[in-house]
This record gives structure tokens, sequence and C-alpha cells, in this order.
């Protein structure tokens, strides 16, 4: 028996003494561990294997080791004894766990920090929405839509939390324009339009120093471009445009032609499938929009909301704005 067992307040001489059981000295909740271990390694005919334990001292204190044993064997294989060293391994063990317990405190500061965030985007929403009244649930709608043709496109899970999070504050530009023009009951003239596309590049201003994830402030200001070139407010074309951006931008035609707009009542769930239809080879991404025909035709509802829509068979009018 070692010097070093005297680290742990006991002798060589006691610990070799005739009856003295060194299981005594193992900690009880791990002794029944350490015993099924010893087992298993015998039955395998290990000639070598550790065992990572508590010892109690002989003050009472408990201290981690681990224990590395050799197995010495006659000739026909029978156990003769085990020699074994063991070493103090609470420090590290103590570090493993403070580790441990630092990366549950930081993962959980992510996880406060992401609800935080999370919650000002709701708050933005909110802010949008109580300004335009016929827009109040639009983005939610969107952002739900969104995320549904995100998920069925099979784009991983943090893609479709992005294009979630953007087609929530997909409009929170219009903050900067009067609320009489937004709530206009009639067809907005050559200034009002102007006005109105500036919403994106106002959104951007507002979103491009939020530091997250995802970038939201250039997904949100590409949701009016469209796949020919003929959107607005930088006129890209094609896989210039995010595909998160064009994903967000079938869904907010979806949802604003089968709404309610200041101007006119909602189309209807078939009008807006019908602009779909037609749009899908110059104003949309053709996969993207044949996704989202796809889940409407199989009944995606909004939470119940869209479908309570009436539908009429008049062609549909793309929404300006």
């Amino acid at each position: 028996m070692s010097d070093n067992i005297r680290q742990f307040g006991y002798s060589p001489e006691e610990l070799t003494a005739p009856g003295f059981l060194y299981a005594t000295i193992i900690h009880p909740e791990d002794l029944p561990r350490v015993e099924s271990e010893t087992g298993e390694f015998e039955a395998k005919g290990s000639s070598s294997f550790f065992h990572q334990y508590r010892i109690v001292m002989k003050n009472g204190e408990s201290r981690w080791v681990v224990e590395r044993n050799r197995a010495e064997r006659d000739s026909s294989g029978l156990l003769l004894y085990h020699f074994g060293v063991v070493i103090d391994d609470t420090e590290r063990r103590n570090a493993e766990m403070e580790a441990k317990k630092n990366h549950m405190a930081l993962q959980e500061s992510l996880r406060k920090l992401e609800l935080s965030f999370r919650q000002t985007i709701e708050v933005l929403s909110s802010t949008t929405e109580a300004r335009d009244p016929y827009t109040a649930g639009h983005q939610r709608k969107v952002a739900l839509l969104s995320e549904a043709v995100a998920r069925r496109l099979g784009l991983p899970d943090e893609t479709c939390e992005g294009i979630y999070l953007a087609a929530m504050v997909h409009d929170l530009g219009k903050i900067s324009i009067p609320a009489e023009i937004l709530s206009k009951p009639s067809r907005l003239n050559d200034f009002e339009m102007a006005l109105i596309r500036t919403h994106p590049d106002s959104a951007y201003e507002i979103l491009k120093n939020v530091e997250s994830r995802w970038d939201l402030a250039e997904i949100v200001r590409q949701h009016h471009e469209r796949w020919d070139g003929s959107g607005y407010p930088r006129g890209l074309r094609g896989e210039e445009i995010l595909l998160e951006a064009r994903i967000l931008a079938v869904a907010d035609v979806v949802e604003a032609i089968a709404s309610d707009r200041p101007y006119r009542p909602g189309l209807g769930l078939k009008a807006a499938m019908a602009a779909l239809e037609e749009g899908k080879r110059r104003e949309f991404d053709p996969q993207v929009a044949q996704t989202c025909l796809d889940l409407l035709k199989e009944g995606f509802d909004f939470h119940g909301e869209l479908l309570s829509i009436p539908i009429p068979e008049e062609r549909p009018v793309l929404p300006d704005g």
C-alpha cells in the first residue's frame, strides 16, 4: 500500500491490517455501482479497469478519486489479486461540475435573452397594427403562413423561426406613414403610393442595428421585391432576393388579398390562390408559390381565421403596398 493513501487520512498499515475491508471507505452511495462494475470486469476477464467514486476520509469528508486496477491471474486465469492506484480527482471533478453549472447558467441567460427578443418583436408588431386597424392580425397571419411554407420546403428550424419573426414585423416601416394614408378608404394617389413604398426601407433602418441570429432587417426590406424584378424598393429579381423574403412576399399577398383593406372588402381565399397561380412564374418564386398553394388546398387556415372569409369568383387584383 502506497503512502499516497495518507492524503485521505489513512495509513498504509490501517488499510492492510487483517480483516480490513477497503469497501468500508467507499462512499455508501457509490459502493453498489463500484461492486457491480468490479463484477462485470471480472466476468469479462479484464486485465485492467478503473472506477470513479468517492472515498470517505477519516475525518468524515468525501473526496472524488479515480482508481486504476490491474488484475493479476495465475496460469489458469484464476484471479489472484488486484493491484490498484488511487488518485485524488476532486479538483478536476469540481471544475467539471462548475463548468456544467456555468453552461446551464449561460443557457438560461440565452433563453431569457431570446424571450426578451421575442417580446420586443411582439411589441413592435403591436405598435404597427395599432396605427392601422385594417392590418390588425395581418402580420401574425402572414407569419404563420410564412413559417408553414418554410417548413414544407424543408428549411432548418432556425431558418423557419427567423422567417416567422421577420414576418411579425414586416410592416414595421408603416409607423412612419401618416395614419390617414394607411386607413384611406379610397385608392391611393401617386404621391401616397410612393410614400407607402418607402415602408420596407423605413423598416430596414429601424431593424438594421438589432442584433439577432437572423438578418431580419434585410428580409423585411425585400418582402416587396418580385421574382421578375418588378418589385420595390430596389428592383431585385430571382435569386437576388433572399429565400426568406420570397416566402414572406407570397404569404403577404395571400393574406392581403383574402382580408379586408381600407378601400375594399376581403376577396377571399379563392382569389388569393388565383393570384398566386397567375403570378407564380412572374411575381413569385414558382416553387415557393406552388408550395403555398399546396398548403392552402390542403386546408391551411391561419388557425381557423382565413377560411371564414367569403370566397368570390371574380378575378383577383394584386394589392397595393
